[in-house]
């Protein structure tokens, strides 16, 4: 048993430092379509739901943009298109119903936490910003991005875009000065005060032990998923054949991620190469839906919808969302499509069917200048989700 032990772990050892280098010697312009198979671990969904983060980024992070209006771009994406406490999101919705990684369930259900939005955002930025952490602040979680030895706070919940003396995005120790009384340790634009001042409250210490306490985040690369769990492995009496599957068949979704990752951003156009292998990848998943692998709970027409509509495809978009039975929910997608389109007319004509709906009152709010219901605006300059 102990030589098929030390086999096993041997051949897979080998298929990953294989893969590794396969990876690092693959062309980086070329995106190799072949590679993407479908299997029992893996179908096109999950490989789809695992390289969104990087399909989406390609459309809202310009990489040259400087350090904190990258952070920026990412909070502005996730905090757009996440709207908390919007419509109950489905008992039990997560991986156990088809979402093996939760890449699309964040956005497709138009609901998150706050801890998935900061990770969702923290995806988005993993090329740009490779080692993370993650801080629990009383009821309220955000991650932070270490960039030339500082780490820096990225929090769409509230995405307030809060600024240090230097113009860097604030981190922790900024905003501890501020509430301190140093006046002069963050800056932020004046119509935000109240908003603000809500959003530091989350960030005073209360006498609690473990406010400050921080948690390593960085399984997010190759080399930390390969020393995570490894060593028990390898320690193992016997072979867990399920756990070397796992291991597998993460290994090929990080491999393909690496690649597409790799193609988009070698790309002279990174949002029409992401929208092309969205379009593959669709294509792909239909295929599999007609062979009966399909996933339970989803509504794939209002899946394909959304997947347009958060790669910046707002007309295509719209066209899948008139085939679908209409709701609240798929008006206030369209109301999205339709404010990024800066279409007034078209966004306005749904104010007499989402007048009650919080979201679509506040984006009313940005594009009209004015206030769809009175007291609008006292209630956009002080939640903070808005």
């Amino acid at each position: 048993m102990s030589n098929i032990r030390n086999s096993l772990a041997a051949i897979f050892f080998c298929t990953c430092i294989s893969l590794l280098t396969a990876t690092q010697a693959a062309h980086a312009d070329i995106f190799r379509s072949e590679e993407l198979v479908s299997t029992q671990c893996n179908s096109f969904f999950d490989i789809y739901d695992f390289v969104f983060p990087v399909l989406a980024s390609a459309v809202a992070v310009n990489p040259g943009s400087p350090m904190p209006e990258k952070i920026d771009q990412a909070s502005d994406y996730v905090h757009f298109y996440s709207t908390p406490g919007f419509n109950k999101r489905e008992k039990g919705l997560g991986t156990g119903d088809g979402w093996r990684f939760g890449a699309t369930v964040m956005l497709y259900s138009g609901n998150i936490l706050c801890s998935e939005q900061s990770s969702l955002a923290v995806m988005l930025l993993d090329f740009y910003f490779p080692r993370i952490r993650f801080r629990n602040v009383q009821h309220h979680t955000f991650h932070e991005l270490l960039y030339d030895g500082e780490w820096y706070i990225i929090d769409p919940y509230a995405n307030t875009h809060l600024r240090n003396r230097k113009g860097q995005s604030a981190t922790y120790g900024d905003i501890q000065k501020y509430l301190n009384g140093d006046s002069n340790a963050l800056s932020f634009q004046a119509n935000e005060k109240d908003k603000v001042r809500t959003y530091l409250d989350l960030f005073k210490n209360n006498g609690k032990s473990d406010y400050s306490k921080t948690f390593a985040m960085n399984y997010y690369s190759y080399g930390d998923f390969l020393g995570y769990g490894l060593q028990e492995f390898f320690d193992r009496s016997e072979v867990d054949m399920e756990m070397l599957s796992a291991k597998r068949s993460m290994l090929y979704l990080l491999y393909i991620r690496n690649n597409i990752c790799n193609y988009i951003f070698n790309s002279k156009d990174r949002r029409k190469a992401a929208c092309n292998i969205q379009n593959y990848l669709f294509s792909k998943i239909k295929e599999d839906a007609h062979k009966g692998i399909s996933k339970n709970k989803i509504n794939y027409d209002l899946f394909f919808a959304r997947g347009y509509q958060l790669l910046g495809r707002y007309n295509l978009a719209l066209e899948e969302y008139r085939k679908i039975e209409p709701s609240q929910e798929v008006e206030l997608f369209i109301a999205q499509c339709y404010y990024k389109l800066d279409n007034r007319a078209a966004f306005n004509n749904l104010k007499q069917k989402l007048q009650n709906n919080i979201f679509y009152r506040n984006m009313y709010f940005i594009l009209n200048g004015k206030e769809l219901i009175p007291g609008d605006r006292s209630i956009f300059g002080k939640f903070l989700y808005f």
